[in-house]
């Protein structure tokens, strides 16, 4: 009953605010054009991959069973970081709608992870690997802390995910190893320089072809990326929109920022 209840809270969200996924189809066709479509087309993209998470059996109920877990679990409860490291089941992100987000994050990521050998670097409390292991070939969770990554290994069982300790900076795994590389809400836990490290790390793993997707908040200005890192003492730069796709421009062959300024994607 429990779980319903906050379904329909972010479901509600998204339907107020965008109406049905058909509805805005017919909008698009009727009223917008050029770049002002593009955009739509991205919102009916991420809608559509969030309702096939919560409407295909399996993964809602994986959905069910990450939400029902509290996190004053005593395995948790020194682990949560702000809205970092925290489970989507929050009653603060299911009233305000963030759970949508933080699950629309990994359906994007189980889109293009279906047989695939996925690395979820910075992975946390690994609720999001445990929502990839079921669509993934074999899944590598990759933290840098120990007792986040033995709290993610108790908490969601699985045959195909390998929990790892290691930086990211300077990844355990051999060239051309990996077929999807994941750095959800990551990357603005580094200083610049890092970052750069970072991303080639990715580039390093990820097979020829291989897909980089990710997500964090890409402002618009400088101002604007300052103000918004000063907000959290775990952020330590966040790139503008226009400075991630420099970043990803210079190492992939493709690559794109969501409108939004929320996700991304590259194909190395």
């Amino acid at each position: 009953m429990e779980t319903e209840r906050n379904e329909r809270r972010y479901r509600g969200l998204l339907e107020r605010s965008l109406g049905s996924a058909r509805q805005f189809r017919q909008w698009i066709r009727l009223s917008c054009s050029g770049r002002q479509r593009e955009r739509q087309r991205e919102e009916i993209y991420l809608i559509e991959l969030f309702d096939r998470l919560m409407t295909y059996p399996p993964s809602r109920r994986r959905v069910d069973y990450i939400l029902a877990v509290d996190e004053n679990d005593s395995r948790i409860r020194n682990l949560v970081q702000g809205d970092g490291r925290a489970l989507p089941g929050r009653p603060e992100f299911l009233e305000s709608g963030w759970a949508t987000m933080m699950l629309t994050r990994y359906a994007l990521g189980m889109h293009h992870s279906r047989g695939k050998v996925v690395l979820d670097s910075c992975s946390g409390l690994g609720w999001g690997s445990y929502l990839v292991d079921l669509v993934a070939r074999h899944v590598i969770a990759v933290d840098v802390d120990r007792a986040t990554l033995e709290c993610a290994q108790s908490l969601w069982p699985s045959h195909v995910t390998d929990y790892v300790q290691a930086s990211v900076l300077t990844l355990c795994l051999n060239s051309a190893s990996v077929d999807v590389a994941l750095a959800m809400e990551s990357i603005e836990h580094f200083r610049l320089p890092d970052i750069h490290v970072y991303l080639d790390e990715l580039k390093r793993v990820l097979r020829p072809g291989g897909m980089l997707v990710g997500s964090s908040a890409f402002p618009g200005t400088r101002k604007m990326a300052q103000a918004l890192c000063a907000r959290n003492p775990h952020h330590l730069h966040i790139c503008t929109k226009n400075e991630l796709m420099g970043i990803l421009r210079s190492r992939f062959r493709r690559s794109h920022v969501c409108h939004n300024g929320l996700f991304f994607w590259a194909e190395k």
